[in-house]
């Protein structure tokens, strides 16, 4: 990988394993695993202090923030005013092409 989207890949995957170093081993497992994580269960202070140095935002103090849980699959469509889609839609941008992928599939 040359050029700007390998250095935005590589500085996407820095900061995602920057985040989830800040979860515990339990919470992790249970994600990769495809466990459920309970809603109610509170976020670890060290990951919201790492979200609110990194941004400057405040993260959520619960799991869901006390929101209902929907999956959408990016793919179904991507929403420039969501976060999280405009997250996917950089990493995709910035590393799919690298590998010979359509950022668009």
């Amino acid at each position: 990988m040359t050029g700007a989207p390998a250095a935005a890949g590589t500085a996407l995957a820095a900061l995602f394993s920057a985040a989830t170093s800040y979860l515990p081993t339990g919470v992790l497992r249970a994600l990769a695993g495809g466990v459920p994580v309970d809603p109610d269960r509170e976020t670890p202070q060290s990951w919201r202090d790492f979200v609110r140095e990194r941004t400057g935002e405040l993260a959520p103090l619960y799991m869901t923030d006390g929101r209902d849980v929907v999956f959408s699959p990016f793919e179904e469509g991507y929403d420039p005013g969501n976060p999280v889609d405009r997250a996917i839609h950089a990493t995709r941008t910035a590393v799919f092409p690298s590998h010979g992928i359509d950022p668009s599939l």
